[in-house]
């Protein structure tokens, strides 16, 4: 039962994630070169500089396909009561968001905007740790 309802909590977590992503990428998308200022101050147009692109059209797709789309299947796996891909898919997911932060705050010089999003990747590491294991644990439990 505990274990059910940790799965469904990373679950949830996990669409949280999809929905913030699938929310940036498309105001990235509705705002590609920062003239309307929807998200001006969070995204300062001398970080285009810095990444060498023209529009921010193309981050907001990556945004939406794979964080997106990522996290909502991380939560179908989680809903479907498939604790082991739920755990694997999570790790994964938050390695990418991991390392594609650690990338951003490099290259872009800045640290105190990506705090949340490394915090939240650690835990969706974590967490899928935690399930992957409980997984494990009971697939050794129910063999003997």
């Amino acid at each position: 039962m505990k274990q059910k309802f940790n799965m469904y909590l990373f679950g949830l977590y996990e669409l949280i994630i999809a929905f913030v992503a699938f929310y940036t990428g498309i105001k990235m998308i509705s705002d590609p070169i920062g003239e309307l200022g929807v998200f001006a101050h969070e995204f300062p147009i001398d970080w285009s500089t810095k990444l060498q692109i023209d529009s921010w059209s193309i981050p907001g797709i990556f945004a939406i396909l794979l964080f997106g789309i990522g996290n909502v299947l991380v939560f179908i796996y989680c809903i479907t009561k498939n604790q082991r891909l739920c755990g694997i898919l999570g790790i994964i997911m938050g390695s990418i968001l991991f390392v594609g932060i650690i990338i951003q705050m490099l290259w872009l010089e800045i640290i105190l905007f990506s705090i949340q999003c490394l915090l939240a990747s650690i835990i969706q590491i974590l967490w899928g740790i935690v399930l992957l294991k409980n997984h494990k644990t009971n697939a050794l439990i129910s063999n003997q």
